[in-house]
């Protein structure tokens, strides 16, 4: 990928959208060649990639029909889409700590704050059926823990999923909501580790020498995360009722985590159809110029 400032997220038909410097730029990707062609596209400028010393954080989101979210500042950080991509959830820090907020995509309403506490609380994902906001928040005492937002009924009481003395972050529903994995440094280093949700029942390590940021396959039947050797690992599941394996992981291919991200943070993406999205590192001139292309219209 060319170098840019912030993850990577894949914009219909067949580009892909990232913030280089200050402006989200959209690029053609050559999936036989594997590599970006064709001119750069500017899609808005100015965009933030991260804000107060939160490093990695993404400025910007894709809806699954291809509508963009971006923010140009002002500290609101962490953009994540429901599912049916009517809703925006994202971070603000407008009343001292990172607090929770969602807005509707159409802008026809003003933004809602979820809940106030004086904890920094980020979104990490959105159940599939719309029902859940997994987030992750900063305790002093016992630093990240993951939790679950309610975000229909008039119970909007958050949901302990896991909270320890322990680092939990990176967390992620599985398609049919029933499993949230995520990963802990529990055991010394971070293992990638499921668990039933919404009562946590049982808990089943996946990795075996340690992982970082779980993503799951779109049938539930695989679970991807990245080793500590930089390799993309792989591991079947099987789950049925409140039953729960994983085969032994296998790696699939190497992969460059981009330096100077924070650890909570996703770098890679799986489509639907199986394709991976992954962030590399690329060398390249801090004064190479960047080509800019107004009134563009995408190619039939």
């Amino acid at each position: 990928m060319a170098a840019a400032n912030s993850t990577g997220a894949y914009l219909a038909p067949g580009m892909i959208a990232f913030v280089r410097q200050t402006t989200l730029i959209a690029q053609r990707l050559d999936l036989n060649r594997g590599e970006l062609v064709g001119d750069p596209v500017r899609l808005a400028d100015p965009v933030s990639s991260s804000e107060v010393g939160v490093t990695g954080f993404s400025s910007f989101s894709i809806s699954a029909d291809g509508r963009v979210a971006y923010r140009s500042g002002g500290g609101d950080i962490a953009p994540l889409w429901s599912p049916d991509g009517t809703r925006i959830a994202f971070s603000s820090l407008r009343r001292g700590p990172f607090n929770l907020y969602v807005k509707s995509a159409s802008g026809a309403s003003a933004e809602e704050l979820l809940f106030e506490t004086p904890k920094n609380t980020y979104a990490q994902d959105w159940s599939g059926n719309g029902q859940f906001l997994l987030y992750s928040d900063t305790d002093p005492k016992t630093g990240r823990d993951l939790w679950a937002l309610p975000m229909s009924g008039t119970d909007r009481k958050p949901i302990e999923v896991v909270r320890t003395p322990f680092e939990e972050l990176n967390g992620q529903f599985s398609p049919d909501a029933r499993w949230v994995s995520y990963e802990t440094n529990e055991s010394g280093r971070f293992e990638i580790v499921v668990q039933p949700f919404p009562v946590p029942t049982g808990k089943w390590q996946v990795s075996t020498g340690g992982g970082i940021q779980p993503r799951w396959r779109a049938d539930g039947k695989e679970l991807y995360f990245i080793a500590p050797d930089g390799k993309l690992m792989a591991a079947s599941i099987t789950a049925a009722g409140a039953t729960f394996s994983t085969g032994t992981p296998v790696p699939l291919f190497p992969v460059g985590l981009v330096p100077g991200f924070d650890a909570n943070n996703q770098q890679y993406a799986v489509s639907r159809d199986g394709r991976f999205l992954i962030n590399q590192r690329v060398e390249t001139s801090t004064t190479a110029p960047i080509t800019l292309l107004l009134n563009w219209k995408p190619k039939p």
